[in-house]
Order: structure tokens, then C-alpha cells, then sequence
């Protein structure tokens, strides 16, 4: 084993800690997330909903060993992180219709998941993936804003909105079970309209009401 992917490891190790305190409320949330099963559960709100911090300064390892940062953040006038589990059942239903929602996003819009569970159990977490056609960025581990992102996220699933600047413009929290690609564009289109930016159209997409 090289130098570089013993000190890899060591991090990963070291900043899973902070990423996967979400993680640890599993045993004590689950019954209460796994309700989250329609549409009525399921809860938009604007900038500042829940107390999420700010992504400012951070550092991320993605499942394929790769990085993300404040930088990637910096490049898309809105970026969407769903945090989610592989023990979650709501977050498992809404993967493959949120994966094709992704893939539609404009350039300008960026779409990262994290899997607060991904370091310990990747196996599982990528086999999910696989079969729901994500072909994007996953996190696994993380230190700094980006953990107490995590910690901040009561529920899974739960997706923040962040602006270029590491600002969170709104926040979704639960799963809708009908029309989830309109929700998430409605959701969307708020934001971008409240941080004065383009609202965007989506092919095939029907753009709903998110619930408040």
C-alpha cells in the first residue's frame, strides 16, 4: 500500500467522524424518518430552516476517492445536496426518480449527494446507486462546514440548496411521493428566484407546488 493511500485512509477515517453523526441518529430516528411516505410529510422552506450552517470551509472525499469543495461550489450558481442513508427507506424510493432529475440539471445547477453512511457500508451505498442510475459526485466523509452540515440534518432525506458562495438558500426535507421531479424543480426555481438569479425549465418536468 503506497504512502499516499495509507495518509488517504487516515483521513478518510479521522473526518468520517464528523460526517457520519447524522449517521448515528439512525437507530434513534428511523421510524420517524421511514413515515416520511408522502407528500404531506414532505416540507419546503427558505434560507436559514433548521439551523443549517453555512458551507465555507470544508473538506470532502467522494466515493470514487476524489475531493469536493468550496470550489466545486464556487463554479454553479446553485448546487443540491440530498443527504440521505442506505437504511432509510424513503430515501432508497426517491433515488432513481431524483438520480433523473439530476442528469437534467442544467450546467449552471449542480446536484451532490451525500451518504451519511457511505464510509462504513459502500458496498450497499454503491449498489444503490448503480441500480438508481446516479452517475454523480457522492460524499463519504468530511470535516469542517460540511460535518456540521450533516449533524444539522434532522431527518433523511433531507436537500439544501447552496449557493455559489457556500450560502444555503432553502432546504427540503422528506420525500414527495408524487410528482418529486415538479417538487424539487418548484423548490428549486425559489430559490434561484430569491438569490435574484434565472429560473430554469426542465424537459418532461411539470413544475408542482412545494408543500411549506
Amino acid at each position: 500500500m503506497t504512502q499516499k493511500r495509507i495518509i488517504y485512509i487516515l483521513l478518510a477515517v479521522i473526518t468520517a467522524l464528523s460526517l457520519c453523526s447524522c449517521g448515528n441518529k439512525g437507530s434513534e430516528v428511523q421510524d420517524e424518518v421511514v413515515g416520511f411516505i408522502s407528500d404531506q410529510d414532505y416540507r419546503y422552506s427558505g434560507n436559514g430552516y433548521g439551523g443549517f450552517p453555512s458551507l465555507e470551509t470544508f473538506t470532502a472525499i467522494t466515493d470514487d476517492e476524489g475531493s469536493f469543495s468550496a470550489d466545486d461550489l464556487a463554479s454553479r450558481d446553485m448546487t443540491l445536496i440530498n443527504i440521505w442513508a442506505t437504511w432509510c427507506g424513503p430515501c432508497l424510493r426517491e433515488m432513481p426518480e431524483l438520480s433523473e432529475f439530476a442528469q437534467l440539471l442544467p450546467e449552471s445547477i449542480g446536484f451532490v449527494t451525500i451518504c451519511v453512511d457511505g464510509y462504513e457500508d459502500t458496498d450497499n451505498m454503491e449498489s444503490i446507486l448503480k441500480k438508481a442510475g446516479y452517475k454523480g459526485i457522492t460524499v463519504i466523509s468530511g470535516s469542517g462546514d460540511i460535518g456540521n452540515l450533516v449533524a444539522s440534518a434532522l431527518y433523511v432525506p433531507t436537500t439544501v440548496f447552496v449557493d455559489s458562495k457556500g450560502q444555503i438558500a432553502g432546504s427540503l426535507v422528506g420525500s414527495p411521493r408524487d410528482n418529486l421531479s415538479g417538487n424539487y424543480l418548484a423548490a428549486l426555481n425559489r430559490v434561484l428566484e430569491a438569490s435574484g438569479l434565472q429560473r430554469i425549465s426542465l424537459p418532461g418536468v411539470e413544475e408542482a407546488v412545494p408543500n411549506e
